[in-house]
């Protein structure tokens, strides 16, 4: 158990720090048993840390994600969040970076997670989200940096819809910036936190209806029961009188178990 910071930068920043965990993905379980909600936290793209292949947030997660509407990691956040605890019907706001967004809003057609559960909220930042439409009664608030060609590589905006928020980022950034590795520095999830916190702060009608929306599930923040999740991605078992051949889809999955393992910090 924590204090969790609920506003829409502490909980992309909570994204980033999964991030740094190969493969982990966070639950975290706000309120109490009859007036509960559940935030699911799900990292972006991570191309180091675990054995190749085996990491269901690799590159091959964003053609699962795109090509394959995340069927099998919302497979997975599904099931982790029965083992955190989730019972059928509670709300879920699902917060995701870079790719961990497409997963986060592809929960919102899935229809064996929308059976269990009431997606109320997607937040995202640096996704390429725009030709993933959730089902009705989920809002979304989709962040995006000018200087991020990220949330771009669908070739798909957003649409512009009372219950689904862009905001488009131009804070400046440093030149020294351009210098260091990794996705260009429009993709850095500080920049996307700071971005965060001016949307909080805003008074503009669209940004505080959706931020409102997002506390209606998670409320004020305060003590939050956290569990972290590993999953792995492990090759589809050979039927009998079939050869052996790679599984077409990525399948999480947690290390030596049939579902997901949590363990509370």
């Amino acid at each position: 158990t924590e204090e969790a910071d609920v506003s829409p930068a502490g909980l992309l920043l909570r994204a980033g720090s999964a991030g740094r965990n190969s493969g982990e993905i966070e639950v975290l379980r706000l309120g109490r048993h009859g007036d509960r909600a559940w935030v699911v936290i799900i990292p972006g793209t991570q191309l180091d840390g675990l054995p190749q292949g085996t990491n269901p947030f690799d590159a091959a997660g964003i053609a699962e994600g795109l090509g394959y509407d995340s069927a099998e990691t919302a497979t997975a956040i599904r099931r982790a969040l029965a083992a955190a605890g989730a019972e059928a019907g509670d709300q879920v706001a699902a917060v995701g970076y870079s790719q961990g967004g497409i997963h986060a809003m592809n929960l919102g057609r899935d229809k064996a997670f929308l059976a269990d559960y009431e997606l109320k909220f997607v937040l995202t930042a640096g996704s390429p989200v725009g030709g993933i439409a959730p089902g009705p009664g989920t809002s979304s608030l989709h962040l995006e940096h000018e200087q991020d060609w990220v949330p771009g590589a669908d070739g798909t905006p957003n649409p512009d819809l009372k219950d689904r928020v862009t905001v488009t980022l131009g804070t400046p950034i440093p030149g020294h910036e351009w210098l260091e590795p990794g996705m260009g520095p429009g993709h850095a999830i500080e920049r996307y936190a700071d971005g965060a916190r001016d949307i909080a702060a805003s008074q503009d009608p669209s940004l505080k209806a959706s931020t409102s929306a997002l506390a209606a599930v998670v409320g004020a923040g305060g003590t939050a029961t956290v569990t972290r999740f590993s999953l792995r991605r492990e090759a589809m078992p050979p039927q009998r009188g079939t050869p052996v051949a790679p599984a077409p889809v990525p399948s999480g999955r947690a290390r030596g178990e049939s579902s997901p393992r949590g363990t509370p910090r």
